[in-house]
């Protein structure tokens, strides 16, 4: 049939980088538990410097606003990694979103809850979605998708549209071209050849937009874990160190000691304010 290799080649194509993308999603859920993983342990390292700092006597009132704030990042972390997988599956909108064009439909399939906490702490935020899971309906949908977006377009986020492209994490079942399945319809008798070429092309290119974005996305999860990585290993030898010195009274210390006890506590102010730093999808 005329062009009927046009159609074969275009068609494969399309569907090698719908196998890449899938790849690469899968990556990025993988990179993201990793993520989440290490910054289970910072807080962990967090909660350590934070016993140690209160269980000294006479600590300069510095430290309080900072072991303060610390302990509000490490709050809005532990808030966001309880998110429920019930909030993301509320998203699921007809068994599958238009979230890469019209003519491009994803299938989504449900997280599994240790992907949804990482997902929401590595894409999230934590602010609203806690009320999501009493929420039904459209405004469910609505407010889970805004939340997977970094939040309301009115609050600055990306709004239900980045969420929506970002459901893409959970993998397209059923990839389609102008509505029509590539594999296994009689459908495509009927359609000319260059037509149904052009249409692949054209998807693949929204496809390949896609695979440019996730993998922005993977660059900066593996940042942010090896950040993660170094302050948390660099905060647990500091406070080995100066535990060391066997000193409970602030007033004991020396100078030097002093200044190395008030970096360490700025650490982790730094660490602790990592643990809020999210992804962007938009």
């Amino acid at each position: 049939m005329f062009n009927s290799q046009l159609k074969k080649t275009a068609i494969s194509s399309f569907e090698a980088s719908v196998e890449r993308y899938k790849q690469l999603a899968e990556k990025t859920q993988i990179l993201s538990s990793e993520l989440m993983l290490e910054r289970q342990k910072s807080v962990q390292a967090i909660v350590n410097v934070e016993r140690f700092v209160n269980s000294l006597a006479n600590t300069e009132k510095i430290f309080d606003k900072d072991l303060g704030q610390i302990e509000v990042f490490v709050s809005q972390f532990k808030e966001a990694s309880e998110f429920k997988a019930e909030s993301i599956n509320a998203a699921k909108v007809g068994g599958g979103i238009a979230g890469v064009g019209a003519a491009t439909s994803i299938g989504v399939a449900a997280f599994g809850p240790t992907a949804a906490m990482a997902v929401a702490t590595t894409f999230g935020t934590a602010s609203t979605g806690a009320a999501i899971s009493s929420l039904s309906g459209a405004a469910a949908t609505n407010a889970a998708l805004a939340w997977l977006g970094g939040g309301a377009l009115a609050a600055g986020g990306g709004g239900m549209s980045a969420g929506t492209a970002l459901l893409g994490l959970a993998g397209p079942i059923g990839w389609t071209i102008g509505g029509v399945a590539l594999i296994g319809s009689a459908s495509f008798a009927f359609i000319k050849n260059k037509k149904i070429a052009d249409k692949a092309h054209a998807e693949k290119a929204k496809v390949e937009e896609i695979i440019r974005k996730f993998t922005g996305f993977n660059n900066e999860i593996i940042e942010i874990k090896d950040l993660t990585i170094t302050h948390t290993e660099g905060l647990s030898k500091s406070l080995d160190a100066i535990s060391a010195l066997n000193k409970q009274n602030y007033l004991d210390y020396t100078s030097d000691e002093k200044l190395a006890l008030g970096a360490l506590v700025n650490n982790t102010l730094s660490l602790a304010k990592l643990l809020d730093r999210t992804v962007k999808t938009y």
